[in-house]
């Protein structure tokens, strides 16, 4: 765990902990960033301490998170963030592996047969807050691994009582065979130079259809899904102890300059914060 000043009165906190490895916490006061549409592979669920945020789904949907307020965020949902204007925003992230959520969904819902999902995109629920709140102070303060395991435990109850349970892919069933096609692509080359000619010639449509098909159907570009895709293999690099010259290289960017500007486009900070906290 460690603390950085990003600015004159920002101070942005990751906490990670060996004991509870299907879950990082991060805590961000006054922080300004805006977040342009973008999806998350895990679970990120937040809780606003003060100010406020705005929120726009794939369907322009606009949500108001406010102080107290819990945004839900399974994976695939797509969303921004903005701070409310004359807001200045504090805020703690509950980001959970998918694995780790499904397993504790298998658990406590007694269902290895779906996904969990979140029906409302935020909610107003101060017994979720408290657990959530409790969950953040265990692992800050370093309490006993039964301590901080029970904590974890009760707050992903909480959190299971604000969700659904969804059939497993059910996101994508519907969706037009050629973009379930791009996407596995995309997955599957993640660290190369991919091209929308390489895209539209795979799936036998033309540049300007799979671009209209592909955002509708997730929100995003096929370039911005891409560049999510490999943002997050990224994160997951750094945790490995990688060095930010090789991720930037395993993850396809052309030099560190251009990955740092991608990274922070997309997570808030740069490599180089995200490594010191």
């Amino acid at each position: 765990m460690t603390s950085r000043k990003a600015s004159s009165d920002t101070f942005i906190t990751y906490y990670r902990d060996r004991d509870l490895p299907g879950l990082e916490i991060a805590m961000f006061n006054a922080f300004t960033h805006c977040y342009p549409r973008h999806v998350h592979e895990r679970y990120a669920i937040g809780l606003m301490l003060r100010g406020g945020s705005h929120c726009l789904t794939s369907s322009f949907d606009e949500y108001l998170v406010g102080p107290g307020d819990i945004a839900l965020l399974h994976p695939g949902r797509v969303h921004t963030g903005t701070p409310v204007e004359q807001s200045v925003p504090s805020y703690i992230m509950f980001y959970m592996e998918t694995a780790h959520m499904q397993a504790a969904a298998q658990e406590f819902m007694q269902n290895s047969t779906a996904d969990v999902v979140f029906p409302r995109m935020v909610v107003s629920r101060p017994d979720v807050k408290q657990t959530l709140m409790r969950l953040y102070r265990a692992v800050r303060f370093k309490e006993d691994r039964l301590v901080k395991q029970s904590v974890e435990a009760q707050a992903m109850e909480a959190l299971f009582d604000c969700a659904a349970l969804s059939p497993k892919h059910s996101q994508f069933d519907n969706e037009p065979r050629a973009i379930k096609l791009v996407r596995e692509y995309l997955h599957d080359h993640i660290g190369e130079h991919v091209t929308l000619e390489d895209l539209s010639e795979m799936v036998g449509l033309s540049r300007h259809h799979l671009l209209r098909v592909f955002s509708k159907n997730t929100g995003v570009s096929p370039h911005q899904y891409h560049v999510q895709l490999r943002i997050e293999h990224a994160r997951r690099l750094f945790q490995r102890g990688l060095s930010i010259a090789d991720v930037a290289y395993e993850t396809g960017f052309v030099d560190q300059s251009h990955f740092t500007k991608a990274f922070k486009k997309v997570i808030g900070v740069t490599p180089g914060q995200y490594l010191s906290y």
